[in-house]
């Protein structure tokens, strides 16, 4: 057998005991007092098998009934656990009186478990205040040797348990608190995935209709004709942003019907993205180097989504006289996408040895050039974004392949 092996069993042994406590509550509440009764009364029998007599029976009666006062309330030790220790008192208070010792120590140890386990703080409190005057009202009177003897018996034992069962709750607690801070960091990380996805979908197709919407009323004064042609292109782009939004809400939604999904855009996309963003009337160059690689849909919406949000750009920010380039290369290693576009030449000259840039307040919440990044980077690559010195912007994705 491996060292592992006996390991394994303990913890099967244990996901056993809590899948069984999880299912059925109740069964389990009333197992632990019959064990503790049916224990209890085979140690009392074979301890009278060599004294048996006939008043056995009602000799009987008195520790059956105490022990009975002491296992039936820790049913209830989940529930009521001060309640159910506070009657740990009453089979105590009989024994005393009757002088009949009966061995009911696990009762009181599990009862005082269960305060440590579920009560408040103040109820711990309190019980540390009661043993501790319990210490001193009956050790105080009693000789040394008895004293000590109660002290390290009863008191001591006590005090630990409370203790266990208080580390136990902190670790429950402190387990909890760790659960729920990686449930609260996974929807923010989704939130901010979803954030990305509308401002990549809106963001980019407001811009397209603005074009569109721009150049129609340009065209109704110069070209009546084309007017209708820009007209039909708003509504297309107006239908993909509501089809692509749909489809990330769909995430959020919490009925059972389905809604119409179609698959997420990719590295074979790009061209109609770029014919969609032509249609705007800016000039667009789309080139491919090398052999295109087998991507997964994960990397593909990388690629699909930079260049969707590098010609955004230019549309926001462009000039007049503005173009647009993309070019795609790859080979065994590696995929890389360039986004360039004209403007004018930076008049600071350290704008030219820049090749990335700050983050603006944009780009602080997660969008923008942080987003594209932020993309390119789970996946293994890089962004590089910044002036050219010729003139204009260029972004640069790099991904491995």
């Amino acid at each position: 057998m491996t060292p592992s092996q006996p390991r394994t069993k303990r913890r099967s042994l244990t996901q056993w005991a809590r899948d069984f406590d999880s299912r059925s509550p109740l069964k389990w509440d009333i197992a632990l007092p019959a064990a503790l009764l049916l224990v209890a009364v085979l140690s009392y029998v074979f301890g009278q098998w060599g004294h048996w007599h006939e008043d056995f029976g009602p000799t009987f009666a008195l520790p059956l009934a105490m022990w009975l006062l002491h296992v039936i309330p820790l049913i209830w030790r989940r529930r009521y656990p001060v309640a159910v220790l506070a009657a740990q008192a009453v089979p105590v208070t009989l024994a005393v009186i009757t002088g009949q010792a009966i061995s009911a120590e696990l009762a009181v140890v599990i009862a005082l478990f269960n305060v440590a386990l579920r009560s408040p703080i103040k109820a711990l409190l309190s019980f540390g205040v009661l043993i501790a005057a319990n210490i001193f009202l009956t050790v105080g009177p009693w000789p040394e040797p008895h004293a000590n003897t109660l002290i390290e018996n009863m008191v001591m034992p006590w005090l630990f348990v409370l203790l266990f069962g208080w580390l136990i709750r902190s670790r429950r607690a402190y387990q909890l608190a760790q659960r729920e801070t990686a449930a609260d960091q996974a929807v923010a990380a989704e939130r901010s995935r979803i954030a990305q996805e509308m401002h990549d979908i809106i963001g980019h197709n407001l811009a397209v209709i603005t074009a569109l919407a721009d150049g129609g009323a340009y065209a109704a004064r110069s070209s009546p004709e084309r007017t209708e042609e820009a007209m039909h292109a708003i509504g297309s782009a107006s239908r993909e942003a509501l089809s692509e939004l749909r489809r990330v809400l769909y995430v959020l939604q919490d009925d059972k019907e389905p809604a119409e999904l179609s698959p997420q855009p990719g590295l074979p996309d790009v061209e109609s993205l770029v014919e969609r963003v032509r249609a705007t009337g800016l000039a667009v160059g789309l080139r491919y180097e090398g052999e295109l690689p087998q991507m997964s849909p994960g990397m593909g919406l990388v690629v699909y989504r930079v260049v969707q949000e590098s010609l955004t750009n230019v549309l926001r920010h462009g000039s007049p006289a503005r173009s647009a380039e993309v070019t795609i290369s790859a080979n065994a290693e590696r995929l890389a996408v360039t986004i360039t576009n004209t403007g004018p030449v930076p008049a600071d000259s350290s704008a030219r040895q820049q090749p990335s840039v700050s983050l603006s307040k944009e780009n602080e919440s997660g969008q923008g050039i942080f987003g594209m990044r932020r993309r390119a980077e789970a996946y293994g690559g890089t962004l590089e974004a910044g002036p050219k010195a010729t003139g204009g912007w260029h972004v640069t994705l790099t991904l491995p392949t």
